[in-house]
């Protein structure tokens, strides 16, 4: 089992979106003093009932969302927020574990800071997910529904201390030790076991969107958790729990970052969110 995580952890950096190169123009950027930390924003009023949240996943910073146009879609007739967690982009860090409920807690003062009252939907993409479902969890009120795009489970998903100390140093290698990053993959085994814990969602409609391809990365993943893509879907499907509404979809057509191999799957995903509240 070990031989394998070299091939994972080079897998997922080369799935990371490393060309930034994303026009963030159209949003209005704003730097948020957080006291200890500033979080770089891009933001989009459109007076919308509902402000829309994007949370990326390990390694991507918020231009993920915008390589195919799924943020600039979604921001013609919606309010859209994408933010940079401490660490990534022109956000900076400050001391101590970047753990979930340090980075559900930072979505939190980035939420209060552009909601002005309204609900949120929240988009997750892989570990992006851990850090929404925390979120909802702990503010069910301030929540309206949650798109989960090809999210990361603690059903699947099992590091143990090998492939933490793997992925950090593929991270810190390529982005440095103090980086968003590198500093979040030092919490894959206690995030996980955190997450176990974390609680049911709140009484709301969810999306969940999972990829079924048996590309390289998916494939290297299976063998690397002792797990199968069935395995995957089953944990997704364990978020309908307590739901008001659930769908659950799946593409064999994309591999995990559907935002970019399958946009318009998770802008008319969204859609179907929508037409539940």
């Amino acid at each position: 089992m070990k031989r394998i995580y070299p091939v994972l952890v080079s897998l997922l950096l080369i799935a990371c979106s490393k060309d930034n190169k994303a026009n963030s123009e159209s949003f209005q950027h704003e730097l948020i003093d957080l006291g200890k930390s500033k979080i770089s924003t891009y933001f989009m009023e459109k007076n919308s009932d509902y402000l829309i949240v994007f949370e990326s996943g390990l390694a991507d910073d918020h231009q993920v969302w915008q390589k195919k146009k799924v943020a600039e879609k979604i921001a013609e007739n919606t309010s859209v927020l994408l933010y940079d967690r401490g660490g990534y982009g022109k956000s900076t860090l400050e001391n101590g574990p970047r753990d979930i409920p340090k980075l559900s807690a930072e979505l939190d003062l980035v939420v209060g800071k552009f909601a002005k009252g309204r609900k949120v939907i929240l988009i997750g993409h892989s570990v992006g997910g851990l850090v929404v479902r925390d979120y909802a969890v702990k503010h069910p009120d301030r929540v309206a529904g949650i798109l989960f795009v090809d999210t990361s489970h603690e059903y699947y998903n099992k590091p143990d201390q090998a492939m933490e100390n793997q992925v950090y140093q593929v991270f810190a290698s390529a982005y440095g030790e103090n980086s968003g990053a590198a500093k979040e993959a030092q919490q894959l085994v206690e995030d996980f076991d955190y997450m176990s814990h974390v609680g049911m969602l709140p009484h709301i409609p969810v999306v969940a969107i999972t990829s079924m391809k048996k590309d390289q990365a998916n494939n290297a993943s299976d063998e690397a958790y002792g797990k199968t893509r069935q395995d995957w879907f089953d944990a997704h499907e364990l978020l309908k729990t307590n739901t008001s509404d659930f769908i659950h979809l799946s593409t064999t057509a994309s591999g995990h970052n559907i935002m970019l191999e399958e946009p318009t799957l998770v802008i008319s995903a969204l859609s179907q969110l929508r037409s539940k509240l």
